[in-house]
């Protein structure tokens, strides 16, 4: 590209997200030096570079979108959790580790779960705001699944029995299987072996807890769990049941007039989604697409939950 620096800064930042000018242009000395020129503080604790681009864009009045976190960033995280348990030997240290495992697993537990409703009861979709969405979903699941408990704040073993019950409730039922296979291509909503699995993992979270006298001898080890757990998120991911996570970063309307969503998954993957429904660019949202990069119209969910 050719022209003064100034405009050619200005053209880069135009198509390039702002992030990736700052890690590809920037060290992380140098990133702090532009966050002290800024006035920002405690610029020294910010140890990831991510994290520190984007404070200093938060510090140079930019919006900041949620971070794009779904299968592969778990996986990811269990690959980290399980080194550390091979070089850990403080107990106390291994159960607080354990227990973010867990936390983490509900996340993507919450994940599936919210984003299957929306397939099989459509007024979770018809409501723009978030919260209206959330709520209706709650509902359903209360009346529907018979869940008694409050689930705003769901544990692993409830998400796990819920999923469970939708399982059955689309076995017992042509219709919501026909529902499924419509949206998704598939005529189930779960794997039957992987939530098995996630029974017996269920199962052995109160060791861990720091009251706990749990001495089941069935209760799987740590190491078990992480290793079960990133199967399982494989098996997930390969074989699409957990939906690709996007972010909208602009809408576009080429010569023609049609319309379209260009977007970015957790991966790194441009993908262009034609849909009906139009998204300001940041919205976070997920979606199971029949075909690769190209969306033609997909199923697809605004993050509400």
């Amino acid at each position: 590209m050719s022209g003064p620096l100034e405009f050619r800064l200005y053209a880069k930042c135009l198509m390039t997200p702002l992030e990736d000018v700052l890690n590809h242009e920037f060290g992380m000395n140098d990133l702090r030096e532009v966050g002290k020129r800024l006035g920002l503080i405690r610029l020294d604790y910010v140890t990831q570079k991510d994290n520190l681009i984007r404070y200093l864009l938060l510090g140079l009045g930019f919006t900041i979108s949620t971070k794009i976190s779904g299968i592969s960033a778990y996986l990811k995280l269990l690959e980290e959790y399980q080194i550390k348990f091979e070089s850990e030997t403080d107990s106390e240290q291994l159960n607080g580790l354990m227990m973010n495992v867990y936390i983490q697993s509900e996340k993507i537990l919450k994940d599936l779960i919210y984003f299957h409703i929306a397939i099989f009861w459509s007024s979770v979709q018809e409501l723009e705001d978030s919260e209206g969405k959330l709520s209706i979903a709650r509902k359903i699941i209360r009346q529907e699944f018979k869940e008694k408990k409050d689930f705003s704040k769901p544990s692993f073993g409830q998400l796990v029995y819920l999923m469970k019950k939708m399982n059955s409730y689309v076995l017992e039922s042509e219709h919501k299987r026909k529902q499924i296979k419509n949206a998704l291509g598939r005529d189930y909503v779960f794997p039957i072996e992987e939530l098995e699995s996630l029974v017996k993992i269920a199962e052995s979270r109160s060791q861990f807890s720091h009251d706990s006298t749990n001495q089941n001898i069935e209760s799987l080890s740590s190491i078990d769990i992480i290793k079960r757990l990133a199967s399982i998120g494989r098996t997930l991911k390969s074989e699409k049941i957990y939906p690709v996570t996007f972010r909208v970063t602009r809408d576009i309307t080429n010569q023609y007039g049609i319309t379209y969503l260009e977007s970015i998954d957790e991966d790194g993957i441009s993908w262009n989604i034609k849909t009906n429904e139009w998204l300001p660019p940041g919205t976070l949202g997920m979606m199971n697409s029949r075909t690769d990069k190209i969306a033609v119209f997909p199923f697809l969910v605004t993050k509400y939950w």
